[in-house]
């Protein structure tokens, strides 16, 4: 996933020591724990791991998981150490696995998952709650509660804290954590109620609700992520016809690939990103645009090598390049330069860009986190390159006129007599230094594009074009 941190250090050391200190108070208190409320500990962590794959992305890079629910059922059963050393795993393991982030981050989840539940168990007991918790009365529920929120009180901590540490906006967790409160709450009833249930019914019925809440789960999850999937493609096609509008009304070639990169940004990560055009008289590659870590970089030529370059591998190759992590960077067939910063990105798209059959350039984004790209970006990027290409031809040709038209102004202007040159409705094209100096037109501009007569009040022209 790509997540970029704003102060890597101190990101790093939180993280380590967030971990390191909920260790070592960890070890300190499992010596106190019954070994039999080790084993049941299995069931809830495969639970907890299944319902882990339920996350939903809450704005700054949070995700709303539901593995609170079974950790507090698990809690309010065996305690909450056995239950710190359960989370703490899974959070690592999770992190690793399913969102294929990096150890600092891992880390970081793993520690305050751990600081998570000591934190809440010491306060549900200095309340007066009991382990196992048996009966839910009034006063039972009313601390079980206070367990909840304490945990929560300490995730929202730690969230705090890592949000400035990563540079995203505070406001945005302040903004979204009444929403997850609310959401949590809801689930954790379940865990409340499911501890009784199980003290009751035992660990084997127990586990057999909970595979039922999750299957129903399973559903709504489902439908939620079809949903998604659809308002996601909705979306994408609307930025994709605006890109579409821009780039074909822009024949400018600097603002053209601006452009292109604008609208690129509003679909994917651009953490690096690039677009190179092929020169094939000089057999060069001209990296026109190119951005890294949000600074461009002035352009660069290298030469059409396809053993040594991305760019030119790409437009040999005339199909998209789509690799996920370092390790596949590391072994693709040609070297790969760093990017402005100096670091090798761990994912990256590359596209050849086309026009009436022949490639023009390439297009590239990337990032330094692995796995930030799927497939749909992968499909969204080439129908990207596809308009590029068409913008790019369009902007070419238009450069090419407007080349000839320069030509054949310095011609116009050498030769003593007037000379000038209207398209068939009449309107003026060309005039050379002659007709300019004879009539007074300063600037040339001033006529361009008028009707004669609406351009020149002599008689003799205005005659001429009325004929």
């Amino acid at each position: 996933m790509g997540e970029t941190v704003r102060y890597p250090r101190l990101f790093r050391a939180f993280a380590w020591g967030l971990l390191i200190a909920g260790l070592a108070v960890l070890i300190s208190l499992t010596s106190s724990i019954p070994p039999q409320n080790w084993l049941p500990l299995a069931g809830f962590a495969l639970l907890s791991l299944i319902a882990d794959r339920f996350a939903v992305p809450m704005p700054g890079s949070v995700y709303l998981t539901l593995e609170t629910t079974f950790h507090l059922a698990c809690a309010l059963l065996f305690g909450p150490i056995p239950t710190a050393w359960m989370a703490g795993l899974e959070a690592f393991l999770s992190e690793q696995i399913n969102f294929r982030r990096s150890l600092d981050f891992s880390a970081r989840t793993a520690g305050m998952y751990i600081w998570m539940w000591l934190m809440g168990g010491w306060v549900y007991q200095a309340a007066g709650g009991q382990i196992p918790l048996a009966h839910l009365d009034g006063p039972a529920l009313a601390r079980a509660f206070l367990f909840f929120l304490t945990v929560t009180a300490v995730n929202f901590l730690v969230m705090s804290i890592d949000n400035i540490l990563r540079g995203q906006p505070r406001s945005v967790l302040f903004r979204t954590f009444p929403s997850i409160i609310l959401i949590r709450a809801a689930f954790a009833t379940f865990g409340i109620v499911g501890g009784p249930v199980a003290y009751r019914l035992g660990t084997p019925a127990a586990l057999l609700l909970a595979l039922g809440f999750l299957l129903a789960i399973q559903v709504f999850y489902n439908l939620q992520k079809t949903s998604e999937t659809l308002q996601r493609r909705l979306v994408t096609l609307r930025l994709l016809n605006d890109i579409g509008q821009m780039l074909t009304s822009s024949l400018e070639m600097s603002s053209l690939l601006e452009r292109i990169y604008e609208g690129i940004q509003q679909l994917m990560e651009t953490t690096g990103f690039w677009i190179a055009l092929y020169d094939e008289k000089r057999q060069e590659i001209c990296y026109e645009l190119l951005y890294d870590e949000g600074v461009r970089y002035p352009p660069e030529r290298v030469p059409y090598d396809p053993s040594r370059f991305l760019a030119a591998y790409t437009m040999q190759q005339e199909r998209p390049l789509f690799l996920s992590t370092s390790e596949e960077v590391r072994q693709v067939p040609f070297y790969l330069a760093p990017n402005g910063s100096g670091k090798l990105p761990e994912s990256l798209i590359a596209v050849p860009i086309f026009s009436k059959g022949k490639v023009l350039g390439a297009i590239s984004v990337q990032s330094y986190e692995p796995y930030a790209y799927t497939q749909e970006d992968l499909e969204t990027l080439t129908i990207v390159a596809r308009q590029a290409g068409i913008a790019l031809e369009n902007a070419r040709l238009f450069h090419e006129v407007e080349q000839g038209k320069e030509y054949l102004q310095v011609v116009l202007d050498s030769v003593d007599y007037a000379i000038l040159m209207t398209d068939l409705s009449g309107r003026i094209q060309l005039i050379n230094r002659a007709v300019r100096e004879i009539f007074g037109v300063q600037p040339l501009e001033a006529v361009i594009g008028l009707p004669m007569e609406a351009a020149f009040h002599h008689q003799v022209v205005r005659e001429i074009a009325e004929r």
